[in-house]
């Protein structure tokens, strides 16, 4: 039997519970830095190439799970996508 991937908080997902307490600049900083931290890991493990990127100001994330996402940001804003 497969693990979960997502946690879960009650009826909601750690990710939605997240987004709800977030502010815009905290969230575009975590997301850099995730982007920074993977590009490190890559060279140490290349089966995680494929879970960050940047689409000009979009930041798309998967996981080896099937879990994926999108983030825009602009002008203060962000919209999520996530699956």
């Amino acid at each position: 039997m497969l693990a979960r991937c997502a946690a879960r908080y009650g009826d909601e997902t750690i990710m939605e519970k997240i987004f709800k307490t977030i502010d815009y600049k905290k969230l575009y900083n975590n997301c850099v830095y995730s982007s920074v931290v993977h590009a490190v890991m890559v060279g140490k493990y290349p089966i995680l190439r494929s879970e960050q990127s940047w689409d000009l100001s979009n930041y798309c994330f998967q996981n080896l799970c099937g879990g994926r996402g999108t983030i825009s940001f602009e002008n203060g804003y962000y919209f999520r996508i996530l699956g």
